[in-house]
């Protein structure tokens, strides 16, 4: 008999142990949807500063390549033009 109580009370403790660690998971969860949004939201909007920071600096310098391509050529023409 008193084995019996054993067993049955040990069970109730795992049964209890169950709900309590489901009950939690599903708080967790509730409570961290908001911020896993906020998250993926800031993630988002990194990459794409990133990506646009890149993009503006190869721009610019392909702006300054060309630039100094034309100068130079601007001033080798003048140099023979004056030859």
């Amino acid at each position: 008999m008193t084995q019996e109580l054993i067993e049955q009370a040990r069970k109730r403790q795992e049964i209890f142990q169950t709900l309590v660690s489901a009950s939690m998971e599903a708080y967790v969860s509730y409570f961290s949807a908001p911020y896993s949004y906020y998250k993926q939201a800031l993630d988002l909007a990194e990459t794409t500063t990133r990506q646009g920071l890149e993009n503006f600096q190869q721009a610019t310098r392909q702006g300054l390549d060309t630039f100094r391509n034309v100068a130079r050529q601007t001033r080798e023409d003048y140099q023979n033009v004056g030859q």
